[in-house]
Order: C-alpha cells, then sequence, then structure tokens
C-alpha cells in the first residue's frame, strides 16, 4: 500500500481535491496497482501520478502540479 504525502509546505501546492472520496479516487485512477510514492519510485508523493516532469533543478507533477524536489 503506497504512503501518500497528506501535507506541503512548499510553494507550489498540488491541486488536489478536498473531498478525500474524490482523492482516494483519483489515487486510485493514478496508481492502479498500488506501487510505491514518493522519492525516487518515479510517481508523485500527493497523487501518485507518473507524470512527472524533470530539468536540472527540480521535478515536479504535471498531473496536479506539486514541486516535488528542487535546490
Amino acid at each position: 500500500m503506497p504512503v501518500y504525502t497528506e501535507s506541503n509546505n512548499s510553494i507550489f501546492k498540488p491541486d488536489l481535491p478536498a473531498d478525500p472520496l474524490e482523492l482516494a479516487d483519483l489515487r486510485r485512477r493514478n496508481n492502479p496497482n498500488g506501487e510505491p510514492v514518493g522519492n525516487f519510485t518515479g510517481r508523485c508523493a500527493h497523487c501518485g501520478s507518473s507524470d512527472l516532469w524533470d530539468d536540472n533543478l527540480a521535478y515536479g507533477c504535471n498531473a496536479c502540479g506539486a514541486l516535488l524536489g528542487g535546490n
């Protein structure tokens, strides 16, 4: 079972549904096999999506807009 991040203190907050049922549904759709999420997994820690962007300074999630790491 993936351990999702429930809080984010960065300036770029993820755009996630406020309703817990909608959030759970989004996470099931983005990660149907229940793969691990978070750093070094290739999946967003907030929404479970594998649609991530990266450049030489940071990386983030295209699905929810979370900034997941950077300098």
